[in-house]
């Protein structure tokens, strides 16, 4: 007899969790949060590099799969839709900052692009391969950081990247040649001048 793997099992939890939910027993929404919060949570500091502003994201991306979930294929692998969900909470957000600074009132008077340093370790804590990936990333712009991210950081494919944003193959693929054409500048910025913002 074949011994689920953890894999298998993990799959299997989620789409029960699913099934559940799309019969409207929210309770299981926690458990869900559970097996996806981590990541997400990081991908959506690696677009909005704000940590308080990310988690308003993602608080609105977990009502949005509780008002969505029930047109969701539960035949289909559940990541990918909930990092699309995640993300146009992510963009939405940044559309509307922009959209208040403007006028130099609300949530715009915040960068939303700046990083919250406080919920960052201290500097002493981390490793100096840290520090210089978080800085390096900060200089893309965000679509940018985000394909960055998914491929570096969450192990993506390409395929998975282009479900997730929504986007061509060969515009994932020029994007993220952008980004690293742009890190490797920025990188040597950084060792040069010891400022990954400064302008050649």
């Amino acid at each position: 007899m074949d011994v689920p793997t953890p894999a298998a099992e993990s799959e299997s939890r989620e789409r029960e969790i699913v099934r559940r939910l799309r019969a409207g027993d929210r309770s299981r929404l926690g458990e869900l949060v559970d097996l996806h919060g981590e990541s997400l949570m990081q991908y959506l500091v690696s677009i909005l590099h704000d940590r308080d502003a990310a988690e308003d994201a993602f608080q609105d991306t977990w009502v949005r799969v509780v008002q969505r979930i029930r047109a969701f294929d539960p035949e289909r692998p559940l990541s990918p839709w909930l990092f699309r969900v995640a993300r146009n909470r992510a963009y939405d957000h940044l559309r509307w900052s922009r959209r208040w600074s403007l006028f130099g009132l609300g949530p715009g008077d915040r960068d939303p692009l700046a990083v919250s340093r406080s919920a960052e370790p201290d500097a002493a804590e981390r490793l100096a391969a840290g520090e210089m990936a978080d800085r390096l990333l900060d200089g893309l712009p965000p679509d940018q950081r985000e394909v960055v991210w998914l491929r570096f950081f969450r192990d993506c494919s390409y395929q998975e990247i282009a479900r997730i944003c929504g986007l061509r193959l060969g515009t994932v693929k020029s994007r993220l040649r952008r980004a690293l054409q742009r890190l490797a500048v920025l990188h040597g910025r950084m060792e040069g001048t010891g400022d990954v913002r400064s302008r050649g």
